[in-house]
């Protein structure tokens, strides 16, 4: 449900110099724009080892955070039971 618009609202399709302005604005914050703009700096010639350490840390600290999420929403509804 979230994934398709997402990829679509990324960097994925469509170069980001292409895009409308309030398209680059969206994919700036994007997750799926971050972990494309990460493998690409990592695979390419000259790798950007900072925009791979700048993207992939954002990633995780969304991944935590989603993991926290799940965890607190999971006791709770243990507990209501």
């Amino acid at each position: 449900m979230l994934l398709l618009p997402l990829t679509f609202l990324s960097s994925a399709f469509m170069a980001k110099g292409l895009m409308p302005s309030w398209m680059r604005h969206v994919a700036a914050g994007n997750p799926v724009s971050w972990a494309l703009d990460a493998s690409r700096g990592a695979l390419a010639d000259d790798p950007d080892w900072g925009t791979v350490a700048t993207h992939g840390g954002w990633l995780l600290v969304l991944t935590a955070a989603a993991v926290g999420l799940a965890v607190h929403s999971l006791r709770s509804y243990q507990n209501s039971q």
